[in-house]
């Protein structure tokens, strides 16, 4: 079994302070190339990278990996919902649970960080997504998209 390692991404938060922190950590797991691993979880706040994706990673003078670039990319999708309803989080992971999507959901956000493999139609996660969007029930942000 691969060693897990965790692995850094450097963050600047925009005008309105997003992300609210510098840096984010992922699980990652080291790769037979030296200084490359494969991501093992969905970030949160990164739109470097995603989980399956394989990167490169430099180490800094005490011992930190930092995300450098993508090498091979996994051709997930990443989207992020913020939820205004707190009684659709339930609803919609099983819904996109169904449509063949992964995710990991950050309460102190309200963040839910979907992963869509490349045989997911991308069409019909966005299409659900429009609906709980325009009914102001969810906002979303496509970080990272691949046709598919």
């Amino acid at each position: 079994m691969a060693m897990k390692e965790k692995v850094f991404f450097h963050l600047v938060p925009d005008e309105d302070g997003w992300p609210p922190v510098s840096a984010e950590s992922v699980w990652t797991s080291a790769c037979d190339e030296k200084g490359h691993y494969v991501m093992d979880n969905i970030p949160f706040f990164t739109r470097d990278a995603t989980d399956g994706d394989v990167i490169a990673v430099e180490q800094d003078d005490t011992g930190i990996l930092w995300f450098k670039k993508v090498i091979r990319p996994s051709r997930n999708s990443l989207i992020r919902i913020i939820f205004f309803d707190q009684s659709r989080i339930d609803p919609i992971q099983r819904e996109l649970e169904s449509l063949g999507c992964s995710f990991e959901y950050m309460a102190a956000f309200s963040l839910l960080a979907v992963s869509i493999p490349a045989g997911v139609d991308l069409k019909q996660v966005r299409k659900f997504l429009d609906l709980e969007e325009r009914a102001a029930l969810i906002g979303y942000e496509e970080a990272i998209l691949w046709d598919q």
